[in-house]
């Protein structure tokens, strides 16, 4: 019993100066970020926090603007359009930004999911194909080995491949009604 009552006084014992002691700190100093005789320039008090880059807007492109390099460093209009399957037309086929394509996608009512690894002003191809008989595209279905052909009717396809590269960046088909 002694045993208790003495450990009850020490914590209060202890409780009462060191609450008063922080009641004090916080009187003198009512942004607590350090002890009165240590302060700091107001500009320091600030955490130093760097802002994470937004994912809409990354500080390093995969594909980063190439709008400065010359035509010549470009690849052919043929080179990206490449080899047409049999039955599929060249509609168009022209030099364009990232930008310009997301624009142009989104007038045609499509999606307006960007790739964040591509600069807007990255230069790329924007072929425009039709398929007047359709087109057979494989789809891989989760718990299957082969992929099964699913079949567009008259369909458009765009299709974007990177100027510099000649990298695939993007293939839309949507059907014709």
């Amino acid at each position: 019993m002694k045993k208790l009552l003495f450990l009850g006084i020490l914590a209060i014992g202890i409780t009462i100066p060191t609450t008063s002691l922080l009641a004090q700190n916080s009187v003198d100093n009512p942004d607590n970020s350090d002890p009165p005789g240590l302060r700091r320039p107001p500009e320091l008090n600030k955490p130093i926090i760097p802002e994470p880059p937004s994912p809409t807007t990354p500080t390093e492109y995969l594909y980063p603007d190439n709008s400065a390099k010359p035509v010549l460093q470009m690849i052919t209009k043929e080179r990206a359009i490449g080899q047409l399957r049999q039955g599929l037309n060249l509609k168009n086929a022209r030099l364009v930004t990232y930008a310009d394509y997301i624009k142009f996608k989104s007038k045609l009512g499509g999606d307006s999911i960007e790739n964040a690894q591509v600069h807007p002003n990255r230069r790329v191809w924007l072929v425009e194909i039709d398929a007047p008989n359709g087109i057979d595209v494989a789809q891989r279905v989760r718990d299957e080995k082969t992929p099964r052909l699913e079949k567009f009717k008259k369909s458009k396809i765009l299709m974007v491949v990177d100027a510099e590269t000649g990298d695939r960046l993007s293939i839309d088909i949507a059907e014709n009604q």
